[in-house]
C-alpha cells in the first residue's frame, strides 16, 4: 500500500519540465532593446504575454 502512495506522489510532484522557464531565460529571448524593456515591464507587473508583436508580425512565445 505504501508503494502505491509513493507511485502516486511521483506522478503529482512537478518536474523541471513542468515548471515555467525562468525570468532570465524569458528576458534573454528578447529580439531587441525595445522587446527587452517591454518584457522587463511585464515581469514587474507580474504577467507575461503569450504572443507578442515582433518585427515580422506575431511571434508566439
Amino acid at each position: 500500500m505504501l508503494s502505491l502512495f509513493h507511485a502516486l506522489a511521483r506522478l503529482l510532484v512537478p518536474t523541471s519540465a513542468d515548471v515555467p522557464y525562468s525570468d532570465e531565460q524569458y528576458l534573454s529571448e528578447a529580439l531587441d532593446l525595445h522587446d527587452l524593456e517591454t518584457r522587463m515591464r511585464q515581469l514587474d507587473r507580474g504577467r507575461r504575454e503569450v504572443a507578442a508583436l515582433g518585427p515580422y508580425g506575431i511571434a508566439l512565445r
